[in-house]
């Protein structure tokens, strides 16, 4: 009996080392794998993206045990030019994620076939240009609204120098002559119509701030647009990424989760701009790999949402 527990402790302990050994190595399998695709995803991402749009600038990738593969996207975000830029409002939790659509005069039938990089990196294209273009505009009016605010800073010291004349005046017509008080009105009136001249002038500069209000939102608006279609562009992309080569994943159980952060995509809550989640099973990554559903499909059964 002694010796029975003598040889069975050992098989014991070396099978546990076997199994500790074998966890060890699928571990690293899986590494390796996850750095393979974040090397694919980033460089289609950055082959569709336009240098003077938003750019991929970091890419993480992570494993939670029993959950599955985490890949974290920071995607910079094109300069607001001192503009409180705010991201069009979207739901928090979706019951069921958007389809992606077509660029205007594309069918969509083309989106996940043979042309899918064609089409995909002209609409990125299409959503960079108009960003840069939206940009500028903001620009521009950033310089004009510095302009305005120097006008109405000249107006309001030129009025605080009349108000004060008009207290010199005020304060002499009292102590004056008669046959002076004549010339002292001509010397109010003149005043009066200089007053009279910057008060209208500062009118019209409200009115060109109005205006100039009115532009910078409908540039935040175009913006907005924009952003969000380039965000939506490169969800397609990991979509399309992960039907083409999910299969590098094999050290992943098909009962775990492939989830995509993409950081900033998101509305604005305060100060805080969320990020953009989106988790795919598996099972479904397996399946596109397959053939069985296209990548319109997986990303359609994905769980997305902002957090």
């Amino acid at each position: 009996m002694n010796n029975f527990k003598k040889l069975t402790l050992p098989l014991a302990l070396l099978t546990a080392l076997v199994s500790q050994n074998a966890i060890a190595m699928d571990y690293n399998q899986l590494h390796q794998q996850l750095d393979i695709m974040t090397d694919i995803i980033k460089s289609s991402i950055k082959k569709q993206s336009d240098r003077k749009g938003p750019q991929l600038t970091r890419m993480e990738s992570n494993y939670l045990a029993s959950q599955g593969v985490v890949f974290t996207l920071n995607v910079s975000r094109s300069s607001n030019y001192g503009f409180d830029f705010t991201m069009p409002v979207m739901p928090t939790v979706p019951v069921a994620p958007r389809a992606p659509t077509a660029p205007e005069g594309v069918d969509s039938a083309d989106l996940f076939g043979e042309n899918y990089e064609i089409v995909i990196e002209a609409a990125m294209e299409e959503a960079a240009i108009a960003m840069e273009l939206a940009s500028e505009h903001m620009r521009s009016n950033s310089e004009e609204q510095r302009e305005i605010r120097e006008q109405e800073r000249e107006l309001a010291y030129e009025l605080r120098d009349i108000a004060r004349e008009e207290r010199d005046l005020k304060y002499q017509e009292y102590s004056l002559e008669k046959e002076d008080q004549a010339e002292h009105k001509q010397e109010k009136a003149k005043l009066e119509q200089k007053k009279a001249k910057i008060v209208k002038a500062k009118a019209e500069i409200s009115k060109r701030a109005e205006q100039y209000q009115k532009q910078v939102k409908q540039a935040q608006a175009e913006k907005a647009k924009q952003q969000q279609k380039f965000y939506q562009q490169l969800e397609n992309t990991v979509s399309q990424v992960l039907c083409n080569y999910g299969g590098g994943l094999k050290a992943l159980p098909d009962d775990e989760y492939v989830s995509m952060i993409i950081k900033g995509a998101g509305s604005k809550e305060g100060n805080r701009i969320k990020d953009k989640v989106l988790v795919f099973n598996k099972l479904d990554v397996k399946n596109c790999v397959l053939e069985r559903i296209d990548a319109n499909t997986l990303l359609s059964k994905a769980n997305g949402y902002q957090f």
